[in-house]
């Protein structure tokens, strides 16, 4: 005989059961911890704003928004659980308590499995709960990455301050300055500007040498350890400005090299204990070439991965402990940045600029100073281009006189030359100005 009984009525029911759209606060707690574990990293790994950034952020929100919701609706559950117990224990004792604890119950349930669903949701419904979770997510990301941000003193993208502080008011690296009136050393930093934007430089430099004052003179970049005549001719000069009190011996050692520092302390000049060009002429001692000095080796900076900009000769270089490694043509500013050594501290895959009075962007931007203007970054960046895909200069112009002072202080250099100082330097690795 055949079995004709029909299904349970339960089985049924849960067969004809449309899924149900529902959040609880775990999912809320989870999403957001993963959404400020994605801004992390993808500013960490700078793949923010690429395609794979967005892959990896998928990734990774996927992974960090599973393991986050599990575990805190692990402990919300473990949490109601020991609620229920204890509330059942002090019911027994006192049965007028019933209504406490089915109080208490509901809020251990708030923090685990999710209520049962509605029999009916409108779309308006929907999509309300949806806005007021994407809300709470966003909200709560925003609070936790500020936090982090307060507690550590810096932006997530390696910058000063934090990315509330932008949102509320500081303009951006992509935002016109919208400044005005300020000028000087003394003018307030612009947290994001561009130089290329904002600093107004002027051309200072001038290729007429000052005129040779002194008796003799020095051909050559004198530093510890030369001697000779030249030596000596530098140790009178010294001498008679005051700044050496031991006798002329033509060698230079730790005292010429004290009193050198002390003369380019003085006369605002790079204090390095180096006598170049510029200190030479200063103290109307240089005939040597009027043309500016390359850099050598000994204008690497310290750290083992390094750089240096060369603003006389339009040149810049990457070392690596001690040795110049690579060199290539720029385009700088004609009065800064000013001679110094200075440290990497923000790197920004991309960035922009309203310099020629049309919206233009940039790549693989390594900030290392500000500008003596206005207190824009200066960076190393590649060449800008225009929303219509043109450069703001021809390539074949980097590194020629005739460009020399489009930027108003950045380091424009060509595409190729910003991947590489874009993957060789770090933050805290040290560039230095030479002229």
């Amino acid at each position: 005989m055949t079995d004709k009984s029909t299904p349970e009525p339960e089985k049924q029911t849960a067969e004809k059961e449309p899924a149900k759209l529902s959040f609880s606060l775990p999912q809320l707690l989870g999403s957001a911890a993963a959404a400020a574990t994605v801004a992390y990293v993808g500013s960490s790994l700078g793949t923010a704003g690429t395609i794979f950034g967005a892959a990896l952020a998928s990734v990774i929100g996927a992974l960090a928004g599973t393991v986050y919701t599990a575990g805190l609706d692990r402990t919300g559950r473990r949490l109601g659980s020991v609620m229920r117990r204890g509330w059942e224990r002090i019911r027994n004792a006192d049965p007028e308590l019933d209504e406490t604890a089915e109080d208490a119950e509901s809020a251990g349930a708030a923090l685990g499995a999710q209520p049962p669903p509605d029999k009916e949701r409108t779309w308006r419904h929907i999509a309300w709960r949806i806005g007021v979770a994407a809300a709470a997510i966003f909200a709560v990301a925003f609070l936790a990455i500020t936090a982090w941000e307060l507690v550590t003193g810096r932006s997530l993208d390696g910058g000063e301050g934090t990315s509330a502080a932008s949102v509320s008011g500081v303009p951006s690296a992509t935002e016109p300055s919208g400044a005005s009136g300020a000028t000087g050393d003394t003018a307030a930093p612009a947290d994001g500007l561009v130089t290329d934007e904002v600093d107004g430089d002027m051309q200072t430099t001038s290729t007429t040498a000052p005129p040779q004052t002194a008796s003799c003179s020095i051909t050559t970049v004198l530093k510890v350890g030369s001697s000779g005549d030249e030596v000596t001719c530098l140790e009178q000069q010294l001498s008679a400005a005051g700044y050496l009190t031991a006798a002329a011996d033509g060698t230079f050692d730790d005292t010429t090299d004290t009193a050198v520092r002390a003369y380019q302390s003085a006369f605002a000049l790079e204090v390095d204990g180096i006598v170049g060009r510029q200190t030479a002429q200063s103290m109307g001692i240089w005939a040597g070439p009027l043309g500016p000095l390359p850099a050598t080796d000994a204008d690497c900076p310290s750290t083992s991965h390094g750089a240096i900009v060369d603003r006389a000769n339009q040149r810049a270089a990457l070392c690596e402990n001690g040795h110049i490694i690579h060199e290539f043509p720029m385009t700088s500013a004609w009065s800064q940045p000013d001679p110094g050594t200075y440290e990497v501290y923000a790197k920004d895959l991309n960035a922009s600029s309203n310099l020629t009075g049309q919206y233009s962007t940039m790549t693989h931007f390594v900030a290392f100073t500000r500008g003596k203007y206005k207190g824009a970054r200066i960076a190393f960046h590649s060449i800008p281009k225009y929303s219509n895909g043109e450069y703001v200069q021809p390539l074949e112009s980097v590194g020629t006189e005739a460009y020399h002072g489009e930027s108003s202080g950045c380091i424009r250099v060509l595409p190729e030359d910003a991947v590489r100082i874009w993957d060789w330097l770090s933050i805290g690795d040290e560039v230095h100005v030479i002229s």
